[in-house]
C-alpha cells in the first residue's frame, strides 16, 4: 500500500463495487471508501524536523508530541497508527501553531526558527517537491483537512507505512 493517511467515510452504502479490488471504487462514490486521504510524507518530514530541532528543548518538544509521534516508525504496530480524538485535536493545535509561526503571528525561539527556515528553504528548491507544494503552508493545510474529516465522521485519522 505504501505510506498513506486516511479517514474512512461513514456512508451507509460504503461497500466495495468489486471485492477483488479493495482499493477501488465504493458504492458511496468515495475513492477507497475514504472521506479524505493523502500521502503523508511531507507531514512526516515536518515531524522529523520538529523532533530534531527540539531534542534539547523539551518545553518546545512537548508542544509537538503528536507530530513527533506520527513521524517515528517505532510508534507503529504492523505499520499502522491511529490517532484518538484527543490526539487528533492536539495534532490540529500543533498544525495551527505552525501555521501561526509561518504567518509571523507566533515565533519559535531563534535557536529553532533559523534552522526551521533554512530547512524549508532548501527543501523546496528540489524540483520534484515543487510539483506538490511550494511552501510549508499547503502541507500543513492538508493536515488540517484530514483532522476536519475525522471530526465530521467521528472516525480516526489512520496512518499506514
Amino acid at each position: 500500500m505504501g505510506k498513506w493517511c486516511r479517514v474512512r467515510c461513514n456512508c451507509p452504502n460504503r461497500k466495495l463495487v468489486n471485492i477483488r479490488q479493495p482499493w477501488g471504487a465504493y458504492e458511496c462514490g468515495h475513492d477507497s471508501g475514504d472521506e479524505a486521504g493523502l500521502w503523508p510524507g511531507y507531514l512526516f518530514d515536518v515531524g522529523r524536523l520538529l523532533a530534531k530541532l527540539t531534542t534539547d528543548d523539551q518545553l518546545w518538544r512537548g508542544g509537538f508530541d503528536v507530530f513527533v509521534r506520527i513521524s517515528d516508525t517505532v510508534n507503529y504496530v504492523d505499520e499502522y497508527l491511529a490517532l484518538s480524538p484527543t490526539e487528533r485535536d492536539l495534532w490540529r493545535l500543533e498544525i495551527e501553531e505552525l501555521l501561526a509561526i509561518e504567518a509571523g503571528k507566533q515565533f519559535f525561539p531563534y535557536s529553532l526558527q533559523h534552522p526551521w527556515d533554512q530547512y524549508w528553504a532548501e527543501f523546496f528548491k528540489d524540483p520534484r517537491r515543487q510539483r506538490d507544494a511550494v511552501s510549508i503552508r499547503p502541507i500543513l493545510l492538508a493536515g488540517i483537512s484530514i483532522c476536519e474529516a475525522s471530526v465530521r465522521t467521528g472516525n480516526p485519522v489512520e496512518f499506514y507505512l
